[in-house]
């Protein structure tokens, strides 16, 4: 039988301590994740400001607004919003821009005219908090937790996290709640700011204004899980 020498036992040693070591702080991050999502949970239905939010925003049928879109390169990209719930919403981008995003009732669709040629994606309706304003009855709290509500720059903010971990916060008036716009958070942190101007509520939008033409099957992509 072959017995190991000092130092075989040591590095042996030394292994089992930094696995032991390794195992209780993963436990220990996992438990104070658990405590993260636990208060949150708790802390939502505490502030009354959040049924209000609820209200305000289930009496929304009709959007349009100007909408001014800044990533995170401080691009800036601007245009018209329109949004129909449930289900519906269009971005049309001011020229020379070569992007389109609509929602048809079916179907998340971006079109990038950028290549040769256009590319058209489409995503569900469920992709990313963003997707919240399409519900036909939002509720906060559900597939959408609120995690943090504060006040910036003149705007009362909400922090947004579904169930996969994706992050969006919503802009609101802090007097009268009207949607000012929001932010999308993707999972390397960089964030895409949408703000909204001269928003009109619940008039009737243009017939046709959300219908999309199906392109050639040879110029999509589709997206089952992605987050916008």
């Amino acid at each position: 039988m072959r017995h190991q020498g000092p130092a075989s036992c040591s590095m042996a040693m030394k292994r089992k301590t930094e696995a032991m070591l390794e195992f209780f702080l993963q436990r220990r991050l996992y438990l104070l994740g658990a405590l993260f999502f636990m208060n949150v949970a708790l802390a939502e239905p505490s502030d009354p400001r959040i049924k209000s939010i609820e209200l305000n925003l289930n009496k929304i049928h009709t959007l349009q607004a100007k909408f001014t879109q800044k990533d995170p390169k401080n691009k800036i990209l601007k245009g018209e919003f329109y949004l129909s719930r449930p289900g519906k919403l269009k971005f049309s981008y001011e020229k020379p821009s070569p992007f389109l995003l609509i929602a048809d009732g079916d179907s998340l669709i971006y079109e990038d005219h950028t290549t040769t040629p256009p590319q058209t994606t489409y995503f569900p309706l469920t992709s990313g908090p963003a997707s919240l304003l399409l519900q036909k009855e939002i509720t906060l709290g559900s597939r959408f937790k609120v995690a943090k509500i504060w006040t910036e720059e003149g705007l009362l903010k909400l922090l947004l996290e579904d169930q996969e971990g994706a992050q969006g916060i919503l802009h609101l008036d802090p007097v009268s709640l009207i949607l000012k716009g929001w932010t999308t958070v993707d999972i390397q942190g960089n964030r895409i700011e949408i703000s909204l101007d001269n928003i009109r509520l619940n008039e009737k939008l243009a017939e046709g204004l959300f219908a999309y033409k199906q392109k050639p099957r040879w110029q999509v992509k589709r997206q089952t899980n992605a987050r916008l």
